[in-house]
């Protein structure tokens, strides 16, 4: 039980505790219970296209992010790797293939709040102020879901807790 609370508020406040950089320049990610150190090719390569951002070559850093998801280790980069993307796309002038690429990460990760959020960034970038207020509400409302979703699986494990002994559970009611 005491697991789950702990989860439960790593959820609601967040730190900077659950992302950490290591000394070696491998990243530590600890979300989701996953913990990786390991050098990652598309994380290096990641790296570069911000490179590229910065120097202002925004079509360069396009085509580097696409190819840093095609590498070795892509797969395993985090949904904010890939909202990159589209936002370099409306930098680059392509804001209609940058909102295309948006909706196929919607499709493709269903209706987090996360790709609904950039939504709402990349509308008000185009100044579409009322567009943008549509997905803040959507947003909102999605996060206030996911939330009560996972209220709900933690006030379930914590009524139905596995025993850890075969004999039974530690503590009685």
């Amino acid at each position: 039980m005491l697991a789950a609370l702990k989860n439960f508020f790593t959820v609601l406040f967040p730190s900077s505790r659950n992302r950490q950089e290591s000394n070696s320049g491998g990243s530590i990610f600890l979300r989701a219970g996953i913990e990786s150190n390991a050098t990652n090719p598309a994380r290096e390569c990641l790296k570069e296209a911000t490179a590229l951002k910065k120097e202002g070559k925004y079509l360069d850093a396009c085509n580097k992010l696409r190819d840093c998801y095609s590498l070795e280790g892509g797969q395993h980069l985090m949904l904010e790797e890939y909202l990159r993307l589209p936002m370099y796309l409306q930098l680059a002038g392509a804001s209609d293939e940058g909102w295309k690429e948006l909706n196929t990460l919607l499709k493709k990760y269903g209706e987090s709040p996360l790709i609904i959020n950039k939504m709402r960034i990349f509308l008000e970038k185009e100044k579409k102020f009322k567009q943008a207020i549509v997905f803040t509400i959507w947003n909102i409302c999605k996060d206030i879901e996911d939330r009560q979703s996972h209220l709900n699986s933690i006030i379930d494990q914590a009524d139905n807790p596995e025993p850890t002994d075969p004999d039974g559970p530690l503590y009685e009611f």
